[in-house]
């Protein structure tokens, strides 16, 4: 017999061991900057080397197509964490 309580009970535990069971999507943070040429055109990395005040986090996001050995920069910001 159908019993509409027990299926969307059933449902929501399927449902919540799944997002239980997902990892988190946070971001790593270094220790120190990435060697040149490795980041990405608009890729940001956060980097706890202790350059930004307390409370704050650096974040490198690699601007321009070219690459850091031949002209490119990376953008440095400090943000809150």
């Amino acid at each position: 017999m159908y019993k509409p309580g027990l299926l969307s009970s059933l449902a929501f535990g399927l449902v919540l061991a799944t997002v239980a069971g997902t990892p988190t999507l946070a971001q790593k943070v270094l220790k120190m900057d990435p060697p040149a040429g490795t980041l990405y055109t608009g890729t940001s990395v956060l980097v706890d080397d202790g350059s930004c005040p307390k409370g704050q986090i650096k974040k490198l996001t690699r601007v321009g197509s070219m690459s850091d050995k031949e002209g490119g920069f990376r953008k440095q910001e400090c943000v809150r964490r």
